[in-house]
């Protein structure tokens, strides 16, 4: 259930921040298919990958998950 809140926050947020998938794959090197795959909840965000998605959308990971 967190995941998929995760994943939706996520991309809330990037589409505020005018940002693609493909932008956002670029700024935190991984794969757009893998940043679509953690918006629609289909893999397990790490921690580390939730950080550095965080720092790119200029958010606190705190707003990500709650």
């Amino acid at each position: 259930m967190l995941n998929k809140k995760v994943g939706l926050r996520i991309k809330q947020f990037r589409i505020k921040k005018a940002i693609t998938q493909i932008e956002l794959s670029k700024l935190i090197g991984i794969s757009q298919a893998e940043i679509s795959r953690i918006e629609n909840s289909a893999t397990q965000i790490t921690l580390y990958d939730l950080e550095k998605i965080s720092k790119a959308l200029d958010v606190t990971i705190a707003s990500l998950i709650n």
